[in-house]
């Protein structure tokens, strides 16, 4: 692993605020999520994912006593993201553990709408943001 990556991994979990990261276990699914975010994304066949996945159960079983197979972490990935208080200020939402998948869809299609008006229109007027996003909102229900 470069270093680049390391350190990748390291901005993830000072993303965390310790009011949220309370216990040894949500320790834990923060370093997978963010193990995975880095590392497992970039593996291209399904014999480096299950190696990867058979690594993070091991480490997470040897550092923070988990009990998580390789399969079940597979299977139910860890994910942690700020994006859960729709929103909310960027500087009041906390980086946190998400346990209702069924939302994430909704969550994210409104998330992604507000994120691409701001990449793309970033250097026009407030207003005109705010229209554009009104209309796509309009056009699309």
């Amino acid at each position: 692993m470069n270093v680049f990556l390391f350190f990748q991994v390291i901005e993830g979990l000072l993303q965390a605020h310790p009011s949220v990261i309370t216990s040894r276990e949500h320790c834990a699914q923060l370093l997978g999520h963010e193990a995975s975010r880095v590392l497992h994304d970039r593996l291209t066949n399904d014999t480096d994912r299950r190696y990867f996945y058979k690594l993070l159960s091991e480490q997470l079983h040897n550092g923070f006593r988990t009990r998580w197979t390789p399969m079940e972490l597979e299977k139910t990935p860890l994910i942690f993201g700020d994006f859960l208080e729709g929103g909310s200020h960027p500087s009041a939402r906390a980086y946190r553990f998400v346990r209702q998948y069924d939302r994430l869809p909704q969550i994210l299609e409104v998330s992604s709408c507000v994120l691409f008006c701001f990449v793309l229109f970033s250097n026009l007027e407030p207003s005109l943001i705010f229209s554009l996003f009104v209309s796509v909102s309009v056009v699309e229900s």
